[in-house]
């Protein structure tokens, strides 16, 4: 199981944002991935101006597909490799600047989907305010081309489409109501275009070509970086408990041989000194395990987190490191730690991004300063860099 895979969990939203007359609707799919695969768990199909969430964590990843009266597709008898061709034998007049497209090819026909990105955008952030985090979107019926390899299906109704894959492709507005059976899955038409996004999320391979490309894998990659700050936290707390646990067993281990000692002093100077050697060994116990209550009892999850709430997409984070060993760890010698210290390394592909990020960095509250332990190219030539804060 790859890395992504574990950041993306086991629940996945799908979302059809589409048109009934004149309402917007969601038609909405809840799937839980386990040992034998993914099976739905709840759907359902909603008012869009009273949307609420299917589930109750709002940390499941969702795939929306637009599929309102707002977006145009239309079929074209071609499929140039170009995308510019293509839409303007769709849309002559069309400004590109204004719209966000996706071309879906099949073998000698192509569809095309357009729609203005105020709202595109507008439909995200509303999505957004309602606690879906949407990691990505398609438009129109584009996203069946994830299914395709799955069934012999050679016309699929939607919500209200009919698109037929047999000789022209085709598409026409239907009530129809049908269900099908995608890979051991039944699934009904209300829910083809949410499940066809579930996989448009689970399957990296890009079957289509869109003027979003970018933006989708920026969020899918902050999403993974979040992800990986969450869990990275647990694994942290859980490391300190183990630590404090260790450090609580020897203290109260030399505590009881301090004890015991204390009843058998006697008067020679050899007992004496054996007395003051044990003595000696328990005050660097209480010292490490009053260090450690220290470090632990420090916000380092509020401040970690904001660093990962401001990580761009431009920046990739490859080590973090909070308040590092001083020295080698050796037998008989206390561990000692660089207090209030934060090394972190990554690279980035935009250096105006690197000097925004360690700047918003230096103005929270914990950070005293920020210092650029390095940053130049490596032998990759990737411009790396590593940074290190000094907490107050």
């Amino acid at each position: 199981m790859s890395a992504e895979s574990l950041l993306l969990g086991s629940s996945y939203i799908g979302i059809e944002h589409f048109s009934s007359g004149t309402e917007e609707r969601a038609s909405v799919l809840l799937i839980r991935k386990n040992k034998d695969g993914l099976v739905i768990k709840k759907q359902d199909t909603q008012d869009f101006l009273n949307i609420s969430q299917i589930a109750s964590e709002q940390k499941i990843p969702a795939w929306l597909t637009i599929n309102s009266n707002q977006v145009l597709q239309k079929k074209v008898p071609a499929t140039d490799s170009i995308d510019e061709k293509l839409l303007h034998k769709c849309f002559p007049n069309i400004n590109l600047s204004d719209f966000e497209f996706e071309i879906w090819r099949l073998k000698a026909e192509s569809i095309v989907a357009i729609c203005r990105k105020t709202y595109t955008e507008d439909l995200l952030s509303r999505y957004k305010q309602a606690g879906y985090n949407i990691v990505g979107f398609s438009l129109g019926v584009t996203a069946l081309s994830k299914i395709m390899s799955f069934t012999d299906q050679r016309s699929i109704i939607t919500n209200h489409y009919l698109i037929s894959l047999d000789q022209e492709v085709w598409i026409e507005k239907t009530d129809e109501v049908a269900s099908y059976t995608i890979n051991g899955i039944d699934i009904e038409n209300k829910s083809i275009l949410p499940f066809s996004g579930v996989l448009s999320l689970l399957m990296p391979i890009d079957t289509t070509t869109s003027s979003f490309k970018g933006q989708n894998r920026a969020t899918l990659d902050r999403y993974l970086q979040n992800q990986f700050f969450t869990k990275a936290f647990k694994g942290i707390l859980v490391a300190l408990v183990a630590i404090l646990l260790v450090n609580f067993v020897a203290f109260s281990h030399y505590f009881r041989l301090a004890g015991e000692m204390s009843e058998q002093i006697a008067a020679t100077d050899s007992q004496r000194m054996a007395i003051q050697k044990i003595t000696a060994r328990l005050k660097e116990k209480q010292k490490e395990f009053a260090g450690i209550s220290n470090l632990a009892a420090f916000p380092n999850a509020v401040v970690i987190n904001k660093i990962a709430e401001k990580v761009p997409p431009q920046i990739l984070l490859t080590q973090l490191t909070f308040q590092p060993l001083e020295n080698k760890i050796k037998a008989e010698e206390p561990i000692k730690l660089l207090p209030k210290n934060i090394f972190i390394s990554g690279s980035t592909i935009e250096n105006q991004a690197f000097t925004k990020w360690v700047k918003e960095i230096e103005n929270l509250q914990w950070i005293e300063k920020v210092v650029i332990v390095y940053f130049g190219k490596d032998d990759d030539n990737k411009t790396v860099f590593k940074i290190k804060l000094l907490l107050k």
